[in-house]
């Protein structure tokens, strides 16, 4: 039997198993209750378009797939910013990753794609980053649907580095 995992009933996604011939429509209301999807924002991660509500779910979302359901946005507005650089910004669905987020701000930097694995995307003052399986709309908490980060270098070794210069500190 096939199921998805359903991101927008709680703040824990849940697997949720597939009926046969069941619409987008018919598997929002039973896996979210009385939602008013017709206002909401309904897709698989990291897909360009919504879902459509009267296609049958079994046939546009395979096994295991992650269904995001927003009743916030129907669109997030990204702003990234990098170095002393111009913002770059672009709208995004709700259920687009972080990951894919990046992947656009590196090609819009220029980043050359042999030193696009040293870049992640972070809020602006905060020190961790984002993870990029994260969805943009667990993110965004409601209006304004928009989302401002950072994109960095990660800093490589950055623990030997303390370790060797500590241990050149004579004592």
């Amino acid at each position: 039997m096939s199921s998805v995992v359903f991101h927008g009933k709680s703040d824990i996604p849940e697997v949720v198993a597939l009926r046969q011939s069941e619409t987008v429509l018919e598997f929002v209301r039973r896996a979210h209750g009385t939602a008013d999807v017709e206002i909401a924002c309904i897709g698989v991660r990291d897909a360009d378009e919504d879902l459509e509500l009267e296609a049958v779910l079994i046939d546009v979302a395979a096994d295991g797939e992650h269904i995001h359901h927003s009743r916030k946005c129907r669109h997030i507005a990204v702003s990234v910013r990098y170095g002393g650089h111009p913002s770059r910004s672009r709208e995004f669905k709700p259920h687009a990753t972080v990951g894919k987020v990046l992947q656009w701000a590196e090609k819009e930097y220029g980043i050359p794609p042999d030193q696009r694995g040293r870049f992640r995307l972070k809020l602006p003052n905060v020190q961790e980053y984002l993870e990029n399986d994260e969805l943009l709309g667990e993110l965004v908490t409601g209006e304004p649907c928009e989302l401002k980060l950072d994109l960095v270098r990660t800093e490589q070794n950055a623990g030997a580095r303390r370790e060797r210069r500590s241990a050149a500190t004579p004592r």
